[in-house]
């Protein structure tokens, strides 16, 4: 590819981005204006990610999709953004932003750590916690009246009973399945609007 395209296309690339951001801090603000005491922003972050670049006059292709979620009027709706097009608010079928209302402090107080399992050694019991290179995380962003708040759950961690060729069990596993960030992923999971990431 001839590097002025090439440019052209990062440029075109990049000002989607900085321009599905702004929107979407625009419509925090809107709403925020309008009276709405909590947003939601919901989107997923992976660590090796690079960005995926169509010819001009192809078929757009998504880069960052995020999702804003919010309560107004008794009624809980969803809106995307993304680097491609405008899209209208949809009311959403679960109860999803009522559970993150009801249970806010213990979910930004909450984590789900690696997994981790205790090992005999030669001097004694010793614990091995098992990380991971290539990750993508569960981002959530709680817009309050009371500032900003962002928790990142990394999804394989929740359900990983055991470790290794052993079978070592995660000594985490139990308060991973009881978390109220395993209830709020499971719901994300199940919101239709919500496409695969």
């Amino acid at each position: 590819m001839k590097p002025a395209l090439t440019l052209l296309l990062l440029l075109l690339f990049k000002t989607g981005l900085t321009q599905s951001n702004e929107k979407l801090k625009a419509r925090i603000a809107e709403l925020k204006t309008a009276g709405v005491d909590t947003t939601i922003v919901y989107y997923m972050y992976c660590a090796d990610t690079r960005p995926r670049l169509q010819a001009p006059l192809m078929p757009c292709e998504v880069e960052k999709i995020r999702y804003l979620m919010w309560q107004q009027d008794g009624k809980s709706r969803i809106q995307r953004f993304d680097e491609c097009k405008n899209y209208q608010p949809q009311l959403m079928n679960t109860k999803l932003v009522t559970f993150i209302k009801a249970n806010f402090e213990k979910i930004i107080a909450d984590s789900i750590p690696p997994p981790l399992f205790k090992n005999d050694g030669k001097n004694g019991e010793f614990e091995i916690a098992v990380k991971s290179a290539h990750y993508c995380d569960n981002v959530f962003v709680f817009n309050t009246g009371n500032g900003e708040y962002m928790q990142r759950i990394y999804k394989p961690f929740i359900n990983q009973k055991y470790v290794g060729r052993e079978k070592k069990l995660n000594i985490y596993h139990k308060h991973n399945m009881r978390s109220p960030l395993k209830k709020l992923i499971d719901m994300v999971e199940k919101e239709p609007y919500i496409q695969a990431l």
